[in-house]
């Protein structure tokens, strides 16, 4: 369950817009904007289980594809399985790898944004970190997390 949803000001917004135009999910990102009026809201999931069940964005890795998107919990297995094929993949396990160990040491800003889409939940942006995330609870057995993220809800398109 996501909780402590708050809307975010225009500023804010601005302000993770300016941020998101400078990450890989730029273009995918701006044509939301422009096709669809958003929302944008600060909430937190507090359940491993819960953040295991959303979804990357990835449907891809190394030629191993699944049906929708990897789900959260998959994630780091497909990125192993595909990092002896894909290039991009072996950036993105090793990314996710030292996310991992700065999480351990408290050092890792977590922005991540998300938005409801056809399939449930599905990160846009932070996908590795949230990856990462979920590892690092999950190798500890930390079931009671606080996961902050940005979500996008979509109230209209736009004509």
């Amino acid at each position: 369950m996501i909780v402590d949803q708050t809307t975010c000001d225009a500023d804010e917004v601005k302000r993770l817009f300016d941020y998101l135009m400078k990450t890989p999910v730029s273009l995918s990102v701006s044509q939301l904007f422009i096709d669809y009026e958003i929302e944008v809201y600060q909430a937190k999931i507090q359940s491993l289980d819960e953040l295991g069940e959303n979804y990357t964005i990835w449907s891809n890795l190394g030629g191993i594809r699944v049906e929708t998107k990897y789900k959260i919990r998959e994630a780091y297995e497909g990125l192993m399985k595909a990092k002896n094929v894909d290039p991009l993949s072996v950036k993105n396990w090793k990314c996710v790898n030292k996310y991992i160990t700065l999480i351990g040491e408290g050092k890792l800003e977590l922005i991540i944004t998300a938005m409801k889409s056809e399939v449930g939940l599905m990160f846009i942006d932070g996908n590795k970190r949230a990856t990462a995330f979920y590892e690092y609870h999950k190798e500890r057995g930390i079931e009671s997390i606080n996961l902050p993220l940005y979500l996008f809800k979509v109230k209209t398109k736009r004509m």
